[in-house]
């Protein structure tokens, strides 16, 4: 699903005129995919996809949301670790 440039609003790929707000969609919008290792990055240094979540949420909310999630990913692997550490 793409993202109307406009209004934020999801529309389908085929889409040339958004429902939402009746303005052009330009066919070079793209995917909305994250970079594998920005997202590595917030795997490893949560703080970092928390910003690069900040920098990409309203004009690329998929990609945001990939980096979050990496984020908390990075967070809860910390904590495991932290935790099997003081088991240790």
């Amino acid at each position: 699903m793409r993202v109307c440039k406009v209004c934020g609003g999801g529309i389908d790929a085929e889409t040339i005129i958004c429902p939402h707000c009746g303005c052009a969609v330009p066919r070079d919008l793209g995917a909305d995919r994250s970079n594998e290792w920005l997202a590595l990055l917030a795997v490893i240094v949560p703080p970092a996809g928390l910003v690069l979540w900040a920098v990409h949420r309203k004009k690329y909310p998929n990609r945001a949301r990939n980096y979050a999630v990496a984020a908390i990913l990075g967070c809860v692997l910390e904590m495991v670790l932290a935790w099997l550490g003081g088991l240790l």
